[in-house]
């Protein structure tokens, strides 16, 4: 990994089972992109075992959270957003 992987794509995803059990998997309404920290990827363990693996590079926040402005609303909701998802990144990485 460590010579492939030079940048990991930011962003995480809930999943409302009622709503996947209703529709299925090739349905809609059963999941969203959300900022870092907002959804159900465990960040701690998944930064640990990419550093592990030997990843140190960058980690891209990619803003697709309707809850913070996306697309093309309120701009300063989405730098809201990418604070918080910044700050939350940060303090993974930290430990």
């Amino acid at each position: 990994m460590k010579d492939r992987v030079k940048i990991l794509h930011g962003k995480d995803t809930p999943i409302d089972k009622a709503a996947l059990q209703a529709n299925g998997y090739h349905g809609a309404g059963w999941w969203r992109y959300r900022l870092p920290g907002s959804g159900l990827l465990d960040w701690p363990k998944f930064i640990a075992q990419a550093k592990a693996a030997g990843f140190d590079g960058t980690i891209s926040i990619e803003h697709e959270d309707s809850d913070f402005g996306w697309p093309g609303k309120d701009l300063t909701a989405r730098k809201e957003g990418e604070k918080k998802a910044l700050a939350f990144l940060r303090g993974v990485l930290a430990g």
